[in-house]
């Protein structure tokens, strides 16, 4: 996970910060605030711990794993990306998928001119 987003200054670092979603400059009007900074090492223990479990069905263990990495929300950006990852990563270990399907957030980043080429597309018949 921590390789994920290794071009960026911040990639691969665990947030040291308390962040927020929504509401703005500040918390006060946040639809969501993660755990604190201080806490997030020891809930990732906790989520590689669960991963590892195999008492439970595999599709319930990547719901809820990736319910308890998006609570956590352990990086300042690509939390989403990741934790998608972890679905399937996950669904791989246990034996669902054959191949590591990338989300289709990786797939259009990687070629973002042609899916911004795409979506410019004159909406109509087909010629």
């Amino acid at each position: 996970m921590l390789s994920t987003h290794r071009d960026r200054p911040i990639a691969g670092r665990i947030r040291t910060v308390q962040s927020w979603i929504g509401g703005g400059v500040t918390p006060r009007l946040a639809q969501f605030i993660p755990p604190p900074p201080d806490d997030v090492p020891d809930l990732l223990d906790d989520l590689v711990s669960f991963t590892n479990r195999d008492d439970l069905s595999a599709i319930t263990q990547a719901a809820i794993a990736h319910v308890q990495f998006e609570t956590i929300h352990p990086f300042a950006d690509g939390n989403g990306r990741v934790g998608r990852c972890l679905i399937h990563v996950i669904l791989r270990r246990r034996g669902l998928s054959r191949r590591v399907m990338p989300p289709i957030s990786v797939a259009l980043a990687a070629n973002t001119g042609r899916y911004i080429a795409v979506d410019k597309l004159p909406i109509g018949e087909p010629r």
